[in-house]
């Protein structure tokens, strides 16, 4: 983490590497308490697309839609991260780690499954997805699969997995697969761009120095985006990039935001990696860390470390967290450790 002072602001940097033996996880759960209610919602809308046919979506004095909203009541979904833990019986002196995955009930593009003996076979997509119906989606997904922690593609055709074992699963960007970071704009536009919703993350105005909350472009991209989700992600890029030319937006790649992302070694090791920078920036690290394959999980006020272990904190000990990191969410992976030690080392990195 650096910190430099200007004449006019303080700025940060930051950037996080953990790596986790398999051997050390005892199991690995993904924690979405309200997982039934909001299935199937708009998440954290931003068209207007299906904002139009939501009786609750906001609108101003003059009766236009306000974007964005959360399609759902955040008191009571977006939730502590002690009421997550306390779900999984889980206490603070307890070894366990957890880490968002607040991408997941937010954003198109973005799912989960589980199937255990009380829940059954359950897909979690939000409204408009069709992730069990559309053959072009493979996902590529964190899974949890016959008791270890992988990195996969996955379809959900009818509802079910086309991979046997599975426990759990969530899906996310794809940074690195079989040792292949993403790296130039093509990569960007293939394994990215058809599975961000958020595309906040991807550009920015050009000309803009700091990060853009919510840009007036981009009601109008996710309006296309949703109007080509019934597409092949080739082509769902394709009529964004039409957009783009025939609006004369004017993007630069965004760099700015903090991003969560995990990912898996040839060796089965679990490396969690949160910088600043492009996504490009993050595969890189991953890749520089020993990752294999690696997904995003989720960016900005969502990105933070937590450990259990000690009475001292709770619900635990904060060891990495974005300056506006906030301590809810819906969705988040929870490690329950056989131990918990941890050993400082500044060679993480292969080009170290």
């Amino acid at each position: 983490m650096s910190l430099i002072y200007d004449d006019s602001r303080i700025t940060l940097e930051q950037m996080l590497i953990l790596k986790i033996p398999q051997g050390l996880i005892e199991n690995c759960y993904l924690s979405i308490p309200g997982w039934d209610y909001l299935n199937g919602g708009n998440g954290l809308c931003r068209d207007s697309i299906r904002a139009m046919k939501d009786s609750h979506a906001p609108r101003d004095e003059k009766g236009n839609l306000k974007l964005p909203y959360r399609s759902y009541n955040e008191s009571c979904f977006v939730l502590p991260y002690d009421v997550h833990l306390r779900s999984l019986k889980l206490k603070s002196d307890d070894p366990w780690l957890l880490v968002g995955a607040r991408n997941l009930g937010n954003n198109l593009r973005i799912v989960g499954y589980k199937n255990d003996k009380a829940e059954n076979q359950r897909l979690f997509q939000l409204n408009g997805e069709n992730a069990d119906k559309n053959e072009s989606l493979e996902y590529s997904c964190l899974c949890m699969k016959d008791g270890r922690l992988s990195i996969e593609k996955v379809k959900f055709i009818g509802g079910k997995p086309n991979q046997d074992g599975l426990t759990w699963a969530v899906s996310g960007q794809e940074l690195v697969w079989d040792g292949n970071p993403v790296k130039s704009d093509l990569d960007i536009e293939t394994r990215i761009v058809p599975f961000t919703y958020d595309l906040r993350h991807v550009w920015r105005t050009k000309g803009v120095s700091e990060i853009e909350q919510d840009p007036e472009w981009m009601p109008i991209m996710a309006d296309c985006f949703v109007e080509n989700l019934g597409k092949t992600p080739t082509e769902l890029t394709q009529a964004l990039k039409l957009l783009i030319e025939e609006k004369g937006f004017d993007f630069q790649r965004e760099c700015h935001y903090l991003h969560n992302a995990i990912g898996i070694s040839r060796t089965g090791e679990v490396i969690i990696v949160q910088r600043h920078g492009k996504l490009e920036d993050v595969a890189r690290t991953l890749c520089d860390a020993g990752s294999y394959r690696a997904i995003e999980l989720d960016q900005g006020g969502s990105c933070s470390v937590m450990l259990g272990g000690t009475d001292e904190f709770k619900p635990g000990r904060i060891i990495f967290a974005s300056h506006y990191f906030r301590p809810r969410g819906i969705a988040l992976l929870v490690f329950k450790l056989n131990q918990l030690k941890i050993t400082e080392d500044k060679g993480l990195l292969a080009s170290d």
